[in-house]
């Protein structure tokens, strides 16, 4: 998924949903059973990656947890 796409798909969420905290869930896990999902919401950040950042472009957008 590129940013733009996800641009997109925010764009469709009601206001109620844009006001709720940001939910990453581990594709390592299907989330569509609860019982298996892991899901993060404490400490999700919008960052951008630095020269620090061996693998990513300087000023890559990064959403991290």
């Amino acid at each position: 998924m590129t940013y733009k796409e996800l641009l997109q798909q925010l764009q469709q969420l009601t206001e109620e949903q844009l006001n709720q905290d940001v939910c990453i869930c581990d594709s390592k896990f299907d989330c569509g059973d609860d019982t298996d999902a892991e899901y993060y919401q404490h400490g999700v950040e919008f960052v951008f990656a630095t020269e620090e950042c061996d693998v990513l472009d300087i000023d890559h957008p990064i959403i991290r947890f």
